[in-house]
């Protein structure tokens, strides 16, 4: 074997470990959303303390470095990044949507969230059941499947960073101990939802949201294990970094 090619084997052979090193496990999420007149592709890169999701010509990044939660939105074609990191707590806002208030002024899963059909279908490869959900007056039609075991994983890291990301953006606000151990109640019960609905319906596979005559849909077309490289969820370099107002 020449010398060169040696070297360079070599060097691959002591490089792997470290790029192995800097990867996070996860999963890749394809799916397909549908509106009035738009349809694009939409991936969604998951790990247990980040997500990168890629929509049209926009990529969106949701990371957790101990307790700093940071939102970026991202856009290729102007190379610029948009920071709205004060949004971030919105977006974890919008997966408490399954909770209710409790009896003692708290927080309790709704167990009535999911009105189930017996209505079914085959989606892709997968069988899946319709049911029905109304939050904030929108109605949709989501349909579940059990069928595949990597979705249904993905969907348990995805609520489980959701519910870290919570707890450590809320946490430092807290002043007593009751308050705390509500935020901790909060992802408790995230998890507690989560596992729930998969025991009993799976994991979303397609759902359509209904305003008036206007509908959007999602389905999920492929979903799959991959090691995330570090890169993935760092901020491009060369692109314009600016604050919420436009001014960084």
């Amino acid at each position: 074997m020449p010398k060169l090619i040696q070297l360079l084997v070599a060097s691959a052979l002591l490089l792997a470990p470290t790029a192995r090193a800097h990867a996070a496990g996860g999963f890749v999420i394809s799916e397909e959303v549908k509106g009035p007149d738009t349809a694009v592709k939409k991936i969604t890169y998951v790990t247990e303390s980040a997500l990168r999701i890629e929509e049209g010509d926009k990529i969106s990044l949701l990371t957790l470095s101990g307790a700093t939660l940071k939102l970026y939105e991202i856009s290729p074609k102007a190379r610029v990044v948009k920071d709205n990191s004060p949004m971030a707590p919105l977006l974890l806002m919008g997966y408490m949507f399954f909770l209710e208030k409790d009896d003692h002024g708290g927080a309790r899963v709704n167990k009535k969230f999911f009105t189930p059909t017996d209505e079914k279908r085959v989606l892709g490869s997968w069988k899946a059941r319709k049911l029905l959900v109304t939050v904030m007056g929108m109605q949709s039609e989501l349909w579940y499947t059990k069928d595949s075991k990597d979705l249904l994983d993905a969907d348990r890291m995805r609520m489980r960073f959701f519910a870290r990301a919570n707890e450590a953006f809320m946490m430092p606000h807290m002043q007593t101990a009751e308050q705390k151990a509500m935020i901790r109640k909060l992802g408790n019960l995230v998890n507690e939802f989560t596992e729930q609905t998969i025991k009993d319906y799976g994991s979303q596979v397609l759902s359509e949201v209904k305003m008036g005559s206007i509908s959007a849909t999602a389905q999920v077309l492929a979903v799959a294990r991959a090691d995330q490289p570090a890169s993935l969820f760092a901020l491009p370099a060369g692109y314009k970094v600016e604050g919420p107002d436009g001014v960084r």
